[in-house]
């Protein structure tokens, strides 16, 4: 199916995140047309373990949200929270940098790659690399500050000096 239509039927899935993350699973997965041997194909877990996550008999790890977030085409913020795995907190400021990221192309690429690290690593080295792009958007934005006060500064220096030379007039 493609990421569309999962996120169109996503629309449609009521969250509570953290408590009923099993009853969640299973809503996106029905609302997918899936069983759980389908899901189970997809993200790489046992038919049995998802089972028992839908009833809430086991947790669901940060790997399984990371299949999750892969298979259906979530942002994995989003699955991790929803999982329980992120704070709010976390949570706001995970999505804060995917927003800036949606207007540099730099920050762009580093989130696709962040996204590929995801896949391989646990919570921490996420947390680790949040931590620097979240370093790169502070200083791009000091940098953009500095930028714009020396041209401010630029540009009221030659208004001071064609001030001056017409009273010199």
């Amino acid at each position: 199916k493609s990421n569309s239509v999962k996120m169109r039927r996503l629309a449609n899935v009521e969250t509570n995140t953290g408590k009923d993350f099993g009853a969640w699973i299973k809503q996106l997965r029905e609302a997918n047309d899936w069983n759980q041997g389908d899901l189970a194909r997809e993200t790489g877990f046992e038919q049995s373990q998802i089972s028992k996550i839908e009833r809430g008999d086991q947790s669901a790890t940060e790997r399984f949200c990371i299949a999750v977030a892969r298979v259906f085409g979530l942002p994995l913020e989003y699955v991790l929270h929803v999982g329980g795995h992120l704070t709010d907190e976390q949570y706001r400021r995970q999505t804060g940098i995917r927003q800036a990221a949606a207007d540099s192309p730099e920050l762009q690429r580093i989130a696709a790659e962040l996204s590929a690290i995801n896949d391989l690593a646990g919570i921490e080295e996420y947390e680790r690399v949040i931590d620097d792009i979240e370093g790169l958007i502070e200083r791009a934005g000091r940098r953009a500050k500095t930028t714009r006060a020396s041209g401010k500064a630029r540009k009221d220096k030659a208004s001071s000096g064609q001030a001056r030379r017409s009273i010199a007039s």
